[in-house]
């Protein structure tokens, strides 16, 4: 009779084991925007980054805001004794996690840059497609749609060095291209390709 109670009291402590719901593991340390990952927990990310960055919410604006959504700015906090200088970045949230992040990977630019940036985005958003049934979000920001086949060269001349990106949208080529040369400022131009055209003329 004790060996029949003992299989059974086994039995039940197994049985108990298995629908025992499974423990969610640890998720990992947080210390800077490098660290976090998409689906991690906003709670967490935050705390974490808290000792080295200063953030704030950058969608304020209730035009740019749906629910369950969260879009934050972070920014490293002033330190002049540390040695690495730490990137900033954004970080959007859904319902409490990580939806995915972005790091700055370089200073913002004046002068000519913006208008360089400018320009190419203009060429790209003109014969790119809008989505067939926009969101109410995507009728916001007005999005449109591209997929771009992208060639890429690294040619060296003596002391001439040309970085160029062949593209394709819209049925038409472009080109932008980087030429530096020795002891001369460097220059890039976003230019069209058009060939194949014929050169008789009636």
């Amino acid at each position: 009779m004790r060996t029949v109670m003992l299989c059974f009291a086994l039995m039940a402590g197994w049985a108990f084991g298995q629908d025992a719901p499974a423990q969610n593991p640890p998720e990992k340390a947080v210390r800077t925007i490098r660290d976090v990952q998409p689906g991690m927990s906003r709670d967490h990310v935050l705390s974490g980054l808290s000792e080295l960055y200063e953030w704030s919410r950058i969608d304020a604006d209730p035009a740019y805001q749906t629910e369950g959504a969260g879009y934050w700015g972070l920014y490293p906090k002033y330190d002049p004794k540390r040695l690495t200088k730490l990137e900033s970045g954004t970080i959007s949230f859904w319902e409490g996690k990580v939806r995915y992040v972005t790091i700055d990977l370089y200073p913002s630019m004046t002068g000519e840059a913006p208008r360089f940036a400018e320009r190419l985005f203009r060429l790209l958003y003109d014969r790119a497609d809008p989505p067939t049934s926009p969101t109410k979000l995507q009728k916001l920001v007005n999005v449109r749609y591209a997929t771009l086949p992208v060639e890429l060269h690294n040619e060296r001349f003596d002391e001439v060095e040309e970085l160029t990106v062949f593209f394709t949208v819209g049925g038409q080529d472009f080109r932008i291209r980087v030429k530096r040369r020795q002891g001369e400022p460097d220059r890039v131009d976003i230019e069209q390709q058009i060939s194949g055209a014929t050169t008789n003329q009636k």
